[in-house]
């Protein structure tokens, strides 16, 4: 798979448009008489400088009829939204050589400050602060200090990812040229890591695709090039962060192409009778980095007969993943694999067969007296499956619709550890419980390695939650995300009862559809990844506020925001 590199150029228009004004039996005197105007101008967030031939976009939010004008800055950095609709809407605004922004955004590439234009008023004097891009620039060489021409060079930051991982995530990137010089632009203020990169998928994505074996394994040691981090260490914890400026350029981030031992693993993948497969996919991932995996399937050439080589493989923990697709239906089966100072040659991965799993939903608090009760349909329920480990292999599956009765057959389920997920639930009600055989899983993970029936239960009420955000100093805040989780411990690894909302532009939230329980509720300026992982949020208790929700009412909260700085700080990972 080879690496495409993809640019995108943003040019700023030199005309200004308007598109998405309102269309229908509405005539122009009527849009006149309540139109708005909106205006503002845009500056340089470090200088304070007037920015011309900035792109601007209005766009509605939660409209039924959706909105979007555009203008250009003029010479001076002022913009005009003239005969504006009133609604509420998100002003971004973007340029070659600044980062793309929303309007009120307390970071870059943070949640802005949506806008409530009224009726037939001409909003003046809105500030729109623009962040000049953050360049790295540097040079490849190999061992001998020769230039490497066309190597990946990307840009990543540490961030948590899915399962409590933290990782490095790639957030741009760029090829050396025929001096093997690099230069990595759009870029935020903040800490880097950089590395050099050689093959298939982008940098920070370490995959090794099988292919058919050789004929013989090598009997003399194998070297090979190997992902190299900034200035010259194979292992990202060895790597030097990069400190970026907004608006400044730093050069001479120079890394020398490191060569290395490396090794071969190759087995057969079989069938559930311990036949070889005709036709097999097969990917070895790094279980450090497994989570930065996104693709839907293993991505590579299948190889024949069950027999696979994989190459260049660094001493590690893996995870060896095999695909196989047999009439329109995706089988896989994964297992660890430990590199230490030899090639592994008898590997055998064997795929299970498929399995029916039945199952029923059950509801509990029906009253025809109740409005919420009549909202319920069973047919409107719809149930899939998600591997609750690595990454999700074929198509996205289509939810199975239990019959009136509640019952329902999952079929063609591959024997593994799954999270459910649960849709088409009406407003007002919520997930009890689901329970595995009769057990309950209060984990979100059901376990169907050997089988069993699956049993959910249905509820009627949830109630919402509503508040406020405030700052440090007791001022409400925007753009906050809120998020709400489960206190008791037998929930904290289950994303069923989890609700977020963004705070508006007065600092106030709601939350809907939330079971009855106890919670921890916080507000953070910058949603991290890892707000769904237990052993994450526990650096944050502190700072959280305790609610006890009762079944059928309306629950007010006020919540103090949880800064950058803070998250920044109990991490240990520079902004």
């Amino acid at each position: 798979m080879k690496m495409l590199t993809v640019v995108l150029l943003l040019v700023a228009a030199s005309l200004t448009v308007q598109v998405g004004l309102p269309t229908g039996n509405r005539g122009a005197e009527d849009l006149h008489n309540t139109a708005a105007k909106v205006e503002g101008r845009v500056v340089n967030s470090v200088n304070g400088m007037p920015v011309p031939n900035v792109t601007l976009t209005l766009r509605s939010v939660s409209s039924p009829r959706p909105l979007k004008y555009v203008v250009t800055s003029d010479v001076g950095g002022g913009f005009l939204f003239d005969l504006v609709e009133p609604r509420r809407y998100e002003l971004s605004g973007q340029k070659v050589g600044f980062l793309r922004e929303s309007y009120g955004a307390e970071r870059v590439g943070g949640n802005g400050t949506p806008l409530t234009v009224p009726g037939g008023q001409h909003m003046k004097g809105l500030v729109f602060k623009l962040t000049p891009q953050g360049v790295i620039s540097g040079r490849v060489t190999d061992e001998s200090g020769e230039p490497m021409e066309r190597v990946s060079v990307g840009a990543l930051r540490s961030k948590y990812w899915q399962n409590g991982k933290r990782v490095l995530q790639s957030v741009g990137g760029a090829l050396t040229n025929d001096l093997g010089e690099y230069r990595i632009a759009n870029l935020g203020p903040g800490s880097y890591h950089v590395m050099a990169h050689r093959g298939g998928g982008p940098p920070g994505l370490r995959v090794a695709h099988a292919d058919v074996p050789s004929k013989l394994v090598p009997q003399t040691p194998e070297e090979g090039y190997l992902d190299t981090f900034y200035p010259g260490s194979l292992d990202p914890e060895g790597s030097m962060g990069i400190q970026v400026q907004a608006g400044a350029e730093t050069s001479g981030v120079d890394i020398t192409f490191q060569k290395t031992r490396v090794f071969r693993v190759r087995g057969e993948v079989v069938d559930a009778s311990g036949q070889p497969v005709r036709e097999a996919s097969i990917a070895l991932t790094n279980s450090k980095t497994g989570g930065m995996l996104h693709m839907t399937s293993l991505g590579g050439p299948p190889v024949a007969n069950g027999k696979f080589e994989v190459t260049g493989v660094i001493p590690g923990t893996y995870d060896l993943v095999a695909q196989v697709t047999r009439n329109s239906q995706t089988l896989y089966a994964r297992q660890p694999v430990s590199v230490a100072d030899r090639n592994i040659t008898d590997i055998v991965i064997r795929i299970p067969e498929s399995v029916d799993v039945a199952g029923r939903v059950k509801v509990t608090g029906l009253d025809s007296e109740n409005p919420r009760s009549a909202s319920f349909r069973m047919e409107g329920i719809g149930i899939v499956l998600f591997p609750a480990e690595g990454f999700s292999l074929g198509p996205i599956p289509k939810p199975t619709n239990p019959q009136a009765d509640g019952s329902f057959v999952l079929r063609q389920v591959v024997p593994d550890k799954v999270r459910i997920h649960i849709s088409g639930i009406p407003p007002g009600w919520y997930a009890k419980s689901i329970l595995t055989s009769g057990r309950e899983r209060a984990d979100g993970i059901v376990d169907l390695t050997s089988g069993g029936t699956v049993e959910i239960v249905l509820a009627v009420g949830a109630v919402e939650v509503t508040g406020s955000v405030v700052d440090a100093d007791d001022k409400p805040t925007s753009g906050v995300t809120v998020s709400l989780v489960p206190k008791d411990g037998s929930r904290k690894m289950g994303t069923d009862l989890f609700r977020t909302a963004i705070a508006d532009e007065r600092g106030h939230f709601l939350l809907k559809d939330v079971a009855p329980g106890t919670y921890e509720v916080f507000a953070w300026q910058e949603a991290p990844e890892a707000i769904n992982d237990a052993e994450f949020r526990q650096l944050f208790e502190s700072k959280s506020t305790s609610l006890r929700v009762n079944e059928s009412g309306r629950e007010i909260v006020q919540l103090k925001v949880i800064s950058a700085e803070d998250v920044a700080k109990a991490t240990g990972s520079p902004r």
